[in-house]
């Protein structure tokens, strides 16, 4: 039961967020197809520690803090 909210959460940030997390990681890659690759990246290690974090943390923003360190510098 828990798996089947915990991946409805997920399929719903997902959904929520994807268009600007890509974005947000194209800024720093210049490439779509890049972009994307770090955001699902990203997506999986919030994913694999999400148990970790704190009830009241910002997800979209520890994504985006993911995204941002996965990513070259510029």
């Amino acid at each position: 039961m828990e798996y089947s909210a915990d991946l409805k959460a997920f399929n719903q940030l997902f959904a929520d967020y994807q268009g600007r997390f890509i974005r947000f990681a194209n800024m720093y890659v210049r490439n779509m197809a890049v972009a994307e690759d770090f955001t699902i990246e990203a997506l999986m290690q919030y994913w694999e520690n999400r148990h970790t974090l704190k009830a009241d943390s910002n997800i979209p923003a520890y994504i985006l803090t993911i995204i941002k360190n996965i990513s070259p510098k510029r």
